[in-house]
Formats: structure tokens, sequence, C-alpha cells
């Protein structure tokens, strides 16, 4: 609901969206994803791993997603 919100709000104040990034305090989702890659923003920050469709959804759409990992931060690029 809040990326919704968010993508509102880009598109109504005419933001160039691919000069930014959303930091997701949720896990990456498919639904994520695709919300992402229709506003046309390339690079997604979560706290939780994102679920292996999500990730074949990002790739496809050439988004690059981090998220936290008991190491430290993976990076999964485009």
């Amino acid at each position: 609901n809040a990326l919704d919100k968010l993508g509102g709000a880009m598109v109504r104040g005419n933001a160039k969206v691919s000069d930014g990034f959303i930091v997701l305090s949720s896990r990456f989702s498919v639904e994520m994803a695709q919300k992402a890659a229709a506003l046309g923003i390339g690079f997604v920050a979560s706290l939780s791993a994102p679920s292996a469709l999500a990730l074949t959804l990002a790739h496809k759409a050439g988004l690059t997603i981090a998220c936290r990992a008991p190491g430290g931060i993976m990076i999964f690029e485009k």
C-alpha cells in the first residue's frame, strides 16, 4: 500500500524515478517487483530476502535488489 502511494506521488510530482530507489521494510515480493518495474525504478533495498519468483521477475525487469543477510548484505544484480 505504501509503495502504491509513493508511486502515485512520484508520478503526480513528475519525479524522475530512474534516479531514485526504494527501501522496503518488508519482504521483496513479486508484487513489489512488478510495482518497481512499472515505476521504472532500478534499485530496491529490502530488510528480508526476496522470494525466488520475485528475483526472477526482477532480473527480467532489470532491477538490482539488495537485502540483509546473516553475514552482511546480499546484492542481486540485473
